[in-house]
């Protein structure tokens, strides 16, 4: 079976984390888990330290502010590297349930069978769909998207997807890249343009996005206004690559 690393991003999941964690241990056997926790309490990170008795590949690293969505995917990804445990994938993923547990194990095998360096977990692609958004997130969201198209690539539909799979080579790339431009929400998108110049093969799955049931979305409207902005940046990066690459 191959081994895979989870990292599971935390702002106030004490709810879901406690039901989460036991599903994707029972889904897949090979797991090692770090939960990464911004959370402005300790309520979360108690809750998954209770979890600690039960299971012994789950970990966890506590920060007391936010510090950007896409950096504890960043800091998950260097903890099982510099503790040296051995993987084939990583998976990136949400705890409020809108990235559906049981489908990891499916994720992963198609992962494994295209041999991608990024599967993404699209509700773009045909077959996917997302449930229970409030219609200005559906247009900022294909504003967002409209704008990848321009500006980074036609070719990803779901720029912005948040369930991942990674291969251990995109790992590395992610760890030393020493000049990373964001390590918030857009760090999503900078992460596949890394992979596009890299001439690496991202995989698009389709899957059912539903709105969290519990508590609140860490994504605010000012998060998305500042991430259509970031993706302009990343479109003249991108340019100026381009210009130095035919130099």
């Amino acid at each position: 079976m191959l081994e895979v690393c989870v990292v599971i991003p935390t702002f106030h999941e004490e709810k879901n984390i406690t039901k989460l964690i036991p599903i994707l241990f029972n889904t897949y056997k090979n797991l090692k888990i770090v939960v990464v926790d911004d959370s402005l309490n300790n309520l979360t990170i108690e809750a998954v330290n209770k979890l600690q008795s039960t299971y012994s590949n789950l970990f966890s690293i506590k920060r007391y502010k936010k510090m950007g969505r896409y950096s504890a995917i960043i800091e998950g990804m260097k903890f099982f590297v510099n503790k040296n445990v051995k993987f084939n994938y990583f998976v990136e993923m949400d705890a409020d349930f809108s990235h559906p547990p049981e489908q990891i194990s499916n994720f992963i095998k198609l992962a494994n069978e295209h041999q991608t360096d990024i599967l993404i977990a699209s509700r773009e692609v045909k077959g996917g769909k997302i449930i229970g958004w409030p219609l200005f997130r559906y247009i900022l969201h294909h504003s967002a998207a409209l704008l990848c198209k321009v500006f980074i690539t036609n070719k990803i539909y779901d720029f912005f997807s948040a369930y991942r799979v990674y291969s251990k080579n995109v790992v590395t790339l992610i760890i030393s890249n020493k000049n990373r431009k964001f390590n918030g929400f857009w760090g999503f998108g900078e992460t596949l343009v890394d992979v596009i110049f890299n001439e690496g093969v991202i995989k698009e799955v389709p899957f059912t996005f539903k709105n969290r049931l519990h508590g609140k979305s860490s994504i605010s409207i000012i998060t998305i206004i500042i991430t259509i902005f970031e993706i302009i940046a990343v479109g003249f990066i991108k340019l100026q690559k381009k210009t130095r690459l035919k130099n």
